[in-house]
């Protein structure tokens, strides 16, 4: 009666009078073929409390009386992810590891990656992603996007490029915003290596994907601005300025708004359509008259 009201409260996210419960089991029934789950119970509950180092203790006990392989696999994962509730990412990485090496049906999984990535361990991380790549399915990509995004934030764009093209042909734009965002990346990627063309097609797909409206708005921003700088640095100036002008459209308080008048008028000014470039370095005077770009517009001119 005492377990199945603690396992109620537990349920009914009365975690303290769980808590009371499990405690009192074990306390007087210490020999009960029950102890192990009652640890656990005891675990889950300062889990579901924060107290995360009192659910590791709790778990580690529950441990030491669980009989079956998979009692101990479910605490093996609770205490890792414990772990990772404070920061100790290295002890999460030992006890999922310890997971794995029980369960015996895989070499790594989504959680040792992102323990082994949050500890700082970049080679691990990098090791571990390229191993459940090559035997993952397409909803496994999905799930590791974000931390190839991650490393790719973190520094190591050219293995996170090399990731990208990796997975392109088994996910889909339309799959979750993590790709779109891949494509983004990749774009950029692209972009810094001069690859000019091959970032322009990127940033067209992303806008196809991203209509007018589309949730992550600071993408979509980015990639009309870089569109539209790469159009300008090609000497395609009639593209340039139509892009620069999408942005002011949708996104008329843009931090960008001072460079796309800018630059509208410089697409005008070396297209030879001098009258409608001086109307725009004239608006740019008028809406930004302290811009840097307002005063550079004016040595122009």
């Amino acid at each position: 009666m005492c377990f199945t009201l603690g396992t109620l409260y537990l349920r009914t996210s009365h975690y303290d009078k769980a808590t009371e419960i499990f405690q009192k089991f074990i306390h007087y029934y210490p020999l009960s073929f029950k102890i192990s789950f009652a640890y656990y119970k005891l675990g889950k509950a300062f889990y579901e409390q924060k107290l995360y180092l009192k659910a590791i203790d709790a778990f580690n006990k529950a441990l030491f009386y669980s009989v079956s392989k998979e009692e101990k696999e479910r605490i093996f994962s609770d205490i890792a992810e414990a772990y990772s509730k404070v920061g100790l990412w290295k002890k999460a990485v030992e006890y999922e590891e310890k997971r794995i090496l029980l369960a015996g049906k895989e070499k790594v999984s989504v959680k040792l990656i992102k323990y082994s990535l949050q500890s700082g361990d970049l080679s691990s991380a990098k090791k571990l992603l390229s191993l459940f790549l090559k035997n993952t399915s397409k909803q496994g990509i999905l799930e590791v996007l974000n931390f190839v995004n991650s490393l790719y934030s973190m520094g190591e764009r050219e293995f996170a490029f090399n990731v990208y093209q990796k997975i392109k042909e088994h996910v889909t734009p339309q799959d979750n915003k993590e790709w779109i965002f891949a494509l983004y990346k990749m774009a950029d990627f692209q972009r810094k290596r001069k690859n000019i063309e091959s970032a322009i097609d990127k940033y067209q797909k992303i806008l196809k994907l991203t209509s007018e409206g589309y949730e992550d708005t600071s993408i979509r921003e980015k990639v009309l601005l870089n569109l539209a700088d790469l159009y300008y640095q090609t000497q395609k100036y009639q593209k340039a300025s139509s892009i620069y002008l999408q942005l002011i459209k949708e996104y008329p308080k843009s931090d960008y708004l001072s460079w796309c008048l800018y630059q509208i008028a410089n697409s005008l000014r070396h297209s030879h359509l001098l009258p409608e470039a001086q109307k725009f370095y004239t608006t740019l005077e008028e809406k930004f008259p302290q811009s840097f770009w307002t005063k550079l517009s004016k040595a122009l001119l």
